[in-house]
């Protein structure tokens, strides 16, 4: 009898130990924009992140997603889906669009084969504060990827201690630079911090800085436009070139035990020269979007 209960146990164990490794190997990119409306058609639900501490039933018998109570104890009530650092909520719907056409991108981009989740985090606002709070929340949630789709002209030095944070623990960030082509000044993605991942869909950004330690670590995504939440309408953008990227390192941490480099995602071309060209036709091949005016054609660009 007292075999027979340790080997129920040991069973017990091992399915609880499979579902703790399970849920580790998602690899979670963290959205730091304006939110994100659940239901958006283009968005599959079934790549939104869910905080397992926030889910199923308490000693009570409520459920954990609307007991009011901080049931994983990470110092915020029923963040289900992510959090709210406009409101300090686990609302996190988006208002002004922007955040969810971001996360619709990448959502189209993940195959079924991919287990990488995204985590809405609502900090896109006049508060300097929400976004490297919102850094925090994604480090303290295990994110892999923090999407910087968002900046402005002045530096913050919360802000940029908050991404050094980060890349100290081994998150990529991964920030947009300015759509302005002579915008230098731009941040996050103008702060100097080693190997922080940054992304231009212009071509004349990458150019001023390819000569330089900054330049090695900047990306051009080559695609002037790509299909939204809905097929018939079109956005473009280095917000919309970041979640792009985004997409294409966490596909590369779901499927290689190898540290991450931007080598790994890019490649050199006869069209763009010396610089770090996404490797767009693998990303999309495997993908469900399809990109149009896929690649520059000149120099002009």
């Amino acid at each position: 009898m007292e075999v027979h209960k340790i080997s129920i146990l040991r069973i017990i164990v091992l399915i609880f130990a499979f579902q703790i490794s399970f849920a580790k190997g998602n690899v979670v990119i963290a959205v730091i924009d304006s939110g994100l409306n659940l239901g958006t058609p283009g968005v599959n639900e079934k790549n939104i992140w869910i905080n397992n501490g926030e889910i199923g039933f308490d000693y009570l018998g409520h459920s954990k997603a609307s007991n009011h109570l901080d049931d994983d104890m990470n110092g915020y009530i029923d963040d289900v889906n992510g959090w709210n650092f406009l409101s300090s909520s686990k609302n996190i719907s988006d208002p002004i669009f922007h955040g969810t056409p971001i996360i619709c991108i990448m959502s189209k981009l993940l195959s079924i084969r991919d287990s990488v989740r995204i985590m809405p985090i609502k900090a896109l606002s006049n508060d300097k504060s929400a976004v490297p709070r919102a850094i925090h929340y994604a480090i303290k949630m295990e994110a892999s990827v923090i999407n910087l789709s968002l900046g402005g002209k002045g530096p913050e030095k919360e802000e940029e201690k908050a991404i050094q944070r980060a890349v100290d623990q081994g998150i990529v960030v991964i920030a947009s630079m300015s759509n302005d082509e002579n915008e230098k000044n731009f941040f996050p993605a103008a702060y100097n911090i080693s190997n922080m991942v940054k992304v231009t869909s212009v071509r004349k950004n990458i150019l001023n800085f390819k000569d330089s330690a900054e330049g090695k670590n900047t990306v051009l995504v080559p695609v002037k436009y790509i299909s939204n939440c809905e097929e018939s309408k079109r956005v473009s953008g280095n917000s919309f070139a970041t979640a792009i990227v985004s997409v294409a390192v966490a596909k590369y941490l779901n499927r290689s035990r190898e540290p991450f480099s931007i080598e790994k995602i890019t490649k050199h071309t006869a069209d763009f020269g010396p610089v770090n060209v996404l490797d767009v036709n693998k990303l999309f091949a495997e993908s469900n979007t399809v990109p149009i005016n896929f690649i520059f054609n000149n120099s002009k660009n």
